[in-house]
């Protein structure tokens, strides 16, 4: 049961990040409404976060934020999670994505390290997103071995996108 579940999470997250190619005119995306048109809207952001499982964890990094038609919002990013495992500090460089319309689902993955140890993780999460803001539940499914120790397996993510370049 478990399996169909993280295989049904990701299917939608794929369906949800690329469907938004859809409506592709000279390079810019376009939402296609019963009433209205309007374009998606590209912002380079910085992201910071709190991630809070057994253990929490603050986070800092990159991204890029589309925005356009009735509440869509779609986010890819790289960022560095940071915290400690009780004994030592963990390092987590993440890449991932997350869309949304009030209801968001996103895909990471992560790489746990405690400077002698690494550990590979994939995170579904499923939760809120709303504009720039997340806030998501996800599940850390280790791709091997546990040697860093002290990976959440639960964990709740609050994110913020923040705009570093106004648009015209």
């Amino acid at each position: 049961m478990k399996k169909i579940f993280l295989s049904l999470l990701f299917l939608s997250g794929i369906f949800i990040c690329f469907g938004q190619t859809r409506g592709m005119e000279n390079g810019t995306i376009i939402y296609k409404g019963p009433t209205s048109v309007s374009k998606i809207v590209d912002q380079p952001t910085v992201l910071i976060g709190f991630n809070q499982g057994k253990r929490s964890m603050g986070e800092i990094g990159f991204g890029w934020f589309s925005f356009g038609g009735p509440g869509i919002s779609f986010a890819k990013y790289a960022s560095l999670e940071m915290g400690s495992n009780r004994t030592k500090f963990i390092m987590v460089p993440k890449i991932g994505a997350w869309a949304g319309m009030g209801t968001g689902v996103g895909l990471n993955l992560l790489y746990y390290s405690d400077f002698q140890h690494g550990t590979l993780v994939f995170r579904p999460e499923i939760g809120l997103a709303f504009w720039r803001l997340k806030l998501m539940y996800g599940y850390n499914v280790r791709l091997s071995k546990d040697p860093v120790g002290g990976i959440n397996l639960h964990q709740v993510n609050l994110s913020y996108l923040i705009a570093v370049k106004n648009q015209k």
